[in-house]
């Protein structure tokens, strides 16, 4: 399986997977929701990672941190920044 078929059936799952959450909990428009969810979190990630420059706090764009960030959105996102921040002053 070549790593582009793999990464595409990677994010196809975890858009199947978020898309059950959100009909799960009644959604109204789950498909919508899951959607905007995704790229919102990805958005936020890719800002982070670019900021990242100035704030002198890096947070990687990888497969793995790209898939959390799809998975959780936002809120996911920050977490990550937090976690970053912890490793820091650590």
């Amino acid at each position: 399986m070549t790593e582009a078929i793999r990464m595409g059936a990677v994010g196809a799952g975890l858009f199947l997977l978020v898309l059950g959450l959100r009909a799960l909990l009644r959604c109204k428009t789950p498909f919508h929701s899951a959607w905007t969810g995704m790229l919102g979190g990805v958005a936020a990630l890719a800002v982070v990672h670019l900021s990242g420059l100035w704030t002198h706090v890096p947070v990687p764009f990888g497969a793995v941190t790209a898939g959390w960030a799809a998975a959780t959105g936002v809120p996911g996102v920050i977490a990550l920044l937090f976690a970053q921040l912890l490793m820091q002053a650590g």
